[in-house]
């Protein structure tokens, strides 16, 4: 008797009979010629065992929406699934090891795998319920759907990954928002009001608009196309069908009486629990309330008495004094020891198989043991193989170095003495400036050799590159906390006055923010905002003045603007076209110094835009940036709020700096409009909306110039490769018509008087 497991999983299961109302949550075993349940995974006794080679048939009934029925000589066993995957692949496996119903294949099962779209009917087939229940919230019509399904798809796809990154990085969301009020409360020291009665909501992020995403198992992306069956309410007994009560009564097997009916149940069931109910799958905990379709179900009716569900009382009766016969007591007994032997051959068996299964960890162990020995000197003869090459070309370079040398040697010496002072009087001048092809290459191939990806840092790693790059000193004695004017998830914001032992010359005030990294899940961003900051000086960036580590807490310094976020302005002022131009015109030269720098802001909103007291525009907020590089010059990360996205994020395509024009033209519309396009609608249906229509509308075109309008066009063109570059912006004529920052002053005056 073979030992190999072919399948294993839960599933919820009862017999025909007298239980043929109580279903359990069984753990099962299928192996080659045996089908055994488990009270749970970890018991190795087996509650039911049957053979396969006395199978007779494995079909699927109605009892549940997703069951099978397994035929024995003796008795038929009812298996619940979770989905058709999980039905048909069972189903399949028992089929195939079963002698008694041949070597053929099951037939007439629907089992599609794959979305699909019907232009007939207009709908979706293969649809994931979780995707299906999205989509009939989400407002997108029907004709929609229609003309671009796909899209459709692309939206959901995204949407769902996106809520995933959105949960994982809510606390360091919180964190950015806190960044922006270290730098956007007034001088009295209260926090700007970002969600005051009568604002508008913001589209920070699609978790706060819309249901959360359901949990995706490993069938969720493709689910087969279900079968709409007719189901029976829970706790009413099945009827035995014609077949297995004839084969009950000829057997001439009576049920046991009703006063043992209570450890009869107790052969398939453990201490009653339906699997129907609850159960566990994958370390969660499934309810059968959180399937959207049951609660159109009628309420459960109290289950029946055994004696009520019982055919007949009088056939109870006339059994049992049957079973009094002699001769039919020396069958009864003969079958129960053969069911004994059964189960002790079944023990055996099991414990037989524990053995193997030890061996075969021990044999898989020894494999993995020589298969990592077997990477190892692969590894090692890789190395020398490099070490061996980089030696080849250093002495190659040295050669020609000589070379070199002594063909100037040789035209120094064939130059008349004139030539020959003034040519090595310019060598002299030029020297510490002068590099050599061959000096270019290692160097740039040294400082490949330090890019490291942030993201792939362990922990431990990303906090000692923040202890190289933080201050070692008391912040404590150097600034001077005058008031906490903002608090987060992660830590608090304070308005501080700088002491005589800190830098000389600096600001007044300064804003610390002041982070738990206990409390930050991505350290790599805080990592990755210092470095771009420290990197990036310039008037349209906010100032990054320093950092500390002080124990638990990481303390960054920043710039303090008085004015506020962009967002405050808008919401408190109807902002002007000639001020819309300077607000874009200090952001796109802000823009242009990253992406010479080949950084990527990735998050360019009016939340990310501060205002000085003096009208000055600057970039804050640089935790999602992007440094481009040789081997990765586009990224495909998403990132970013969505109403601001470029369609190309949306899509999960490729991208580079672009997708930041695009964001400032969204930006750019929210100044005259007072929100982005599309933050009235459903989440899903703004990113659906953003893939298929490209280019938003605007409500009042006719009150724009004409600059403006080709402004927003070559800001929002769909086609990346039209779309205009930073360098190409900053040239544009209605922000070349861009005055100065003195524009912008009465924007920021009622800011500061509060």
């Amino acid at each position: 008797m073979s030992s190999y497991v072919v399948k294993r999983g839960f599933a919820a299961v009862k017999e025909d009979g007298l239980r043929s109302f109580i279903w359990s949550k069984r753990w099962l075993l299928l192996r080659e010629q045996t089908l055994t349940f488990h009270r749970n995974e970890n018991t190795y006794q087996a509650l039911a065992l049957i053979f396969l080679k006395e199978v007779e048939s494995v079909q699927r009934t109605d009892h549940k929406p997703y069951c099978f029925e397994v035929v024995t000589k003796d008795k038929s066993y009812f298996i619940s699934c979770r989905s058709d995957e999980e039905l048909y692949s069972w189903m399949d496996e028992i089929y195939q090891r079963s002698p008694l119903m041949g070597i053929g294949n099951p037939t007439n099962f629907v089992h599609q795998v794959h979305v699909g779209f019907d232009l007939n009917s207009g709908a979706f087939t293969g649809l994931p319920q979780d995707w299906r229940n999205l989509l009939e919230s989400s407002n997108i019509s029907k004709d929609e759907i229609t003309k671009n399904p796909q899209a459709v798809l692309d939206v959901l796809e995204f949407y769902t990954e996106n809520l995933k990154q959105t949960q994982e990085n809510a606390i360091y969301s919180t964190s950015s928002q806190m960044d922006n009020l270290s730098m956007s409360s007034g001088p009295s020291g209260s926090p700007s009001p970002s969600n005051s009665s009568g604002e508008r909501p913001r589209g920070d992020s699609l978790s706060q608009r819309g249901p959360p995403r359901p949990d995706r198992g490993p069938s969720d992306r493709y689910t087969e196309e279900r079968e709409r069956q007719p189901r029976q309410p829970r706790g009413v007994p099945v009827p035995q069908s014609g077949r297995s009560a004839s084969a009950a009564a000829s057997s001439g097997r009576a049920p046991p009486p009703s006063s043992r009916t209570g450890r009869s149940t107790e052969d398939l069931n453990d201490g009653g629990s339906s699997f129907s109910d609850r159960s566990t799958a994958g370390g969660r905990e499934y309810d059968a309330s959180m399937n959207p379709r049951s609660s159109s179900r009628p309420s459960p009716r109290p289950e029946p008495s055994i004696a009520s569900s019982t055919p007949s009382a009088a056939a109870a009766i006339a059994a049992a004094a049957a079973a009094r016969d002699p001769e039919r007591e020396r069958e009864q007994r003969r079958r129960e020891q053969q069911e004994r032997e059964r189960e002790r051959e079944m023990e055996l068996e099991l414990e037989r198989e524990r053995a193997r299964e030890k061996e075969l960890q021990r044999e898989r162990d020894r494999e993995k043991d020589r298969e990592r020995e077997r990477l190892r000197s692969e590894r090692e003869r890789e190395r020398e193989k490099e070490r061996q090459r980089l030696d080849s070309e250093r002495k190659q370079r040295e050669r020609e170095r000589e070379q070199e040398e002594k063909a100037a040697a040789i035209a120094a010496a064939s130059l008349p003495p004139s030539v020959e002072t003034n040519a090595t009087a310019a060598a002299s001048a030029n020297g510490p400036e002068t590099t050599s092809p061959t000096n270019v290459i290692l160097t740039s191939k040294k400082k490949k050799d330090k890019d490291v990806r942030l993201s792939t840092l362990s922990e431990g790693q990303i906090m000692d590159k923040l202890r190289t790059i933080v201050t070692k000193s008391d912040p404590t004695s150097m600034y001077q906390k005058i008031k906490m004017v903002g608090e987060g998830a992660s830590g608090k914001v304070y308005l501080a006055r700088p002491t005589s032992s800190a830098a000389p010359n600096g600001p007044s005030t300064v804003a610390i923010k002041q982070m738990d990294l206990k409390r930050q899940p991505r350290k790599e961003l805080l990592v990755n905002e210092i470095l771009i900051m420290r990197d990036s000086s310039h008037p349209n960036i906010v100032n990054y003045l320093d950092s500390f580590l002080v124990k638990e807490d990481l303390w960054l310094v920043l710039e303090y603007m008085e004015g506020g976020t962009l967002t405050n302005i808008i919401d408190n002022n109807t902002i002007t076209e000639p001020q819309i131009a300077v607000i874009c015109n200090e952001t796109a030269k802000g823009l242009q110094h990253l992406h010479q720098r080949s950084i990527i802001h990735r998050d360019i909103k009016s939340d990310n835009i501060l205002l000085g007291s003096s009208g000055q525009v600057k970039i804050t907020d640089f935790g999602y940036c992007a440094r481009l590089t040789a081997d990765r010059g586009k990224r495909a990360t998403m990132v970013g709020t969505p109403y601001w996205m470029a369609p190309e994020v949306v899509k999960q395509k490729e991208y580079g700096p672009k997708v930041d024009m695009w964001s400032l033209g969204i930006m750019a519309i929210e100044c005259i409009e007072g929100e982005p396009p599309y933050l009235d609608e459903d989440p899903l249906k703004a990113l659906y909306l953003i893939a298929t229509n490209g280019t938003p509308t605007l409500k009042n075109p006719e009150k724009l110039s004409s600059q403006f309008k080709n402004f927003l066009g070559r800001c929002l063109e769909v086609d990346v490769t039209k779309r205009a570059s930073s360098d190409e912006l900053v040239l544009h004529p209605f922000l070349k018509s861009a005055s100065g920052l003195a524009i912008l002053a009465p924007l920021v005056a009622p800011k500061k008087r509060k």
